[in-house]
């Protein structure tokens, strides 16, 4: 049963080869910026955003001929979103709550979304990612505005636990992973300008710094390897560049990916099924893409119309064949956009403009 009831949108059908998933191993693909999800089939686009012009919480799922979207909450909700899907492909969400400054999760039973606050104390919740382990059981990482603090919240079958993993001056911009026992990790920014990472050891956190050159860390995306090792992308707001950092165990290796103008903003990285990052980003103006093919280099390329302000608010997945999926803001025209590698050429379509200001705060998973 769908988990749509609201709004039908009417696009031109996508192309989306479902025999791919029975040639290409499609379930190492691995991604960050939103968290992760179970059951990954790699077909259909599903989107979670915020609505600003309305203060709501919104879904959106291609069916193979159409976009269907949904009003999951209203009343000021909805910032910050991060998506995952279960075992059954059914949509789980966490998200801001504007108005209570609270965190917040949302689920679809199977006929309704339901929605619980997971925690209220104080100013906290914004910057959320979720993933689902292996039970399905939800984990978010996200931050404290009151404390500046780093934290991190899970669901244990029966009640939410919910702990501070670093503390003072500390926490935004994170992204979740869990690794093959379950174990979380997570890259987030220091005020300080640095970028971090800390990973659950099992009876205490290993924290990092991972770039301590001052003006770096802001928007964090992480994905884990088949070695359980973390690939990071993030920006440098010193030189507005997208740098990707990553280590074997001793040291990380740094490198700056794109230093073209300003660029590097909302990244989001996924790893293929050879463990090599791509990383959908936005410029001043819009939505590029960058790949590692194994040479000393990266392939840069704009994604979306580079005459509009695109490429904002960036979320990235790849199907099984390694093409990414972006959902994205546009600053424009106040939409959410859609945009995919189709093996020859990038196409973009406006997935919501049914308000005045619609689109931000997305993060996409395929199902």
């Amino acid at each position: 049963m769908s988990c749509i009831k609201n709004i039908k949108l009417i696009i031109p059908v996508l192309a989306c080869a479902a025999l791919c998933f029975f040639i290409f191993g499609c379930g190492s693909v691995t991604g960050g910026g939103g968290g992760g999800g179970g059951g990954l089939s790699h077909l259909l686009p599903c989107i979670s955003y915020y609505d600003a012009a309305n203060g709501a919480l919104k879904y959106a799922e291609w069916t193979g001929t159409t976009w269907e979207v949904a009003t999951v909450e209203t009343g000021n909700v909805g910032q910050y979103t991060s998506l995952a899907l279960d075992s059954s492909g059914n949509p789980r969400i966490s998200y801001y709550d504007v108005g209570n400054t609270a965190l917040k999760y949302a689920k679809w039973t199977g006929s309704s979304w339901t929605t619980e606050t997971v925690d209220y104390t104080g100013d906290v919740g914004q910057y959320t990612s979720l993933a689902l382990d292996s039970s399905g059981n939800p984990r978010i990482s996200y931050y404290d505005v009151s404390n500046q603090d780093l934290k991190y919240a899970k669901w244990t079958g029966t009640t939410w636990t919910i702990e501070a993993v670093d503390t003072s001056l500390i926490g935004g911009y994170t992204s979740l992973a869990l690794d093959k026992n379950n174990r979380p990790h997570i890259s987030y920014y220091h005020a300080f300008g640095w970028l971090k990472y800390a990973s659950w050891e099992g009876s205490s956190w290993d924290i990092q710094a991972v770039d301590t050159s001052g003006g770096v860390g802001q928007y964090t995306s992480l994905a884990l390897d088949a070695n359980e090792m973390p690939h990071i992308s993030y920006l440098d707001y010193n030189t507005y560049d997208l740098k990707y950092a990553t280590t074997e165990g001793a040291g990380w290796d740094i490198q700056t990916v794109d230093s073209a103008g300003l660029t590097g903003y909302y990244s989001s990285l996924v790893l293929d099924s050879n463990g090599r990052p791509h990383i959908g980003y936005g410029t001043d103006d819009n939505l590029r893409y960058a790949k590692w093919t194994g040479s000393p280099s990266w392939e840069l390329e704009t994604a979306d119309d580079p005459l509009n302000v695109v490429g904002q608010q960036i979320s990235m997945t790849l199907d099984c064949n390694g093409y990414p999926k972006i959902s994205h803001y546009d600053n424009n025209n106040a939409a959410l956009k859609y945009t995919k590698w189709t093996g020859t050429s990038w196409e973009s379509e406006t997935v919501d403009e049914t308000s005045s200001d619609v689109g931000m705060y997305t993060s996409i998973k395929l199902k």
